[in-house]
């Protein structure tokens, strides 16, 4: 891994860790030093989990695939619960910070010439793939956050799924390169499918568990 991809992990920590302290209100138990270490724990996560995703994709190791910090991180992340935090806390602490993190990490995408979009003839254009999909992760962050503020108990990872995995089969069709991994479908399609249906599906079981209101009498 280059020292400018190191660098650009780095901010990206950082920015997590600086997201997760401002919403400590939200979470009386989670201390300031808590966020701190969920943030690096949350890198490392997010780091495995790209190259994890890389090697189910290409049958080995020395390369990253994002999706893998999306679809994994839940799994990786367990190391957070020796904090003494409910797992839902984690990972409602987790979504919009790792929206950030996806939003940043485009940077290495643009330094390093990956993840282009295709030329639109009749635009006359090439699709900014990297930029569009910077831009695409920060509103799922900021949608992410304003339903934090407005829902009392919701489940934020599920919905951070079924953002972000729509928001890329929509862009990956927009993308330069891609090649057919399963049927016809590109793997990011793959995982975007996945990604959703597991957000449906997460909210689903969620809304059926959660206690009902009792109508007061008259």
């Amino acid at each position: 891994m280059s020292l400018k991809r190191l660098g650009i992990i780095a901010i990206g920590m950082l920015a997590m860790m600086v997201l997760m302290t401002l919403r400590r209100k939200k979470y009386p138990d989670v201390s300031l030093w808590k966020a701190i270490v969920l943030g690096f724990l949350l890198t490392v996560a997010g780091v495995a989990g790209t190259m994890l995703m890389f090697f189910i994709e290409n049958g080995r190791f020395g390369g990253t695939s994002f999706f893998g910090a999306i679809l994994f991180v839940p799994i990786l992340i367990a190391p957070a619960l020796l904090l003494k935090l409910r797992y839902k806390t984690i990972l409602d602490l987790c979504a919009p910070s790792e929206a950030l993190m996806l939003a940043i990490m485009k940077l290495d995408c643009l330094a390093n010439g990956c993840c282009v979009g295709k030329y639109l003839p009749t635009l006359h254009f090439q699709f900014p793939s990297q930029i569009v999909e910077m831009c695409a992760s920060l509103l799922v962050m900021f949608v992410l956050l304003a339903l934090e503020k407005r829902e009392k108990d919701t489940h934020l990872y599920a919905w951070y799924l079924l953002l972000y995995g729509s928001t890329r089969f929509v862009l990956n069709w927009f993308r330069y390169g891609t090649k057919p991994w399963i049927w016809i479908l590109p793997n990011s399609i793959v995982w975007s499918i996945l990604s959703v249906l597991i957000g449906i599906i997460w909210l689903a079981v969620s809304a059926r568990k959660r206690p009902q209101e009792i109508p007061a009498e008259s």
